[in-house]
């Protein structure tokens, strides 16, 4: 969660996608980034699918984070 307000200091954050399983481990979290940013839906997708749209990403952050399901795709967007 630390790495996620640090990060959040420095982007513009436009979307998050979580894999759907995270509902089931890792719904602790979930609400915290419900409670981070409020204004945005967190789409989620079958773990299968997430994956393949890892591969799309730009940057990587590994955090050492081992709680299961827990990734998170953060769409960047431009301040205007």
């Amino acid at each position: 969660m630390e790495i996620i307000e640090v990060i959040d200091q420095e982007i513009v954050v436009e979307g998050l996608a979580m894999a759907e399983e995270a509902k089931q481990f890792s719904p602790g979290f979930i609400e915290w980034l419900k409670e981070r940013f409020p204004l945005i839906e967190i789409e989620f997708m079958p773990h299968t699918e997430f994956k393949k749209m890892s591969l799309l990403g730009k940057s990587m952050v590994r955090s050492g984070d081992i709680s299961p399901y827990s990734n998170v795709i953060v769409r960047v967007g431009v301040p205007y």
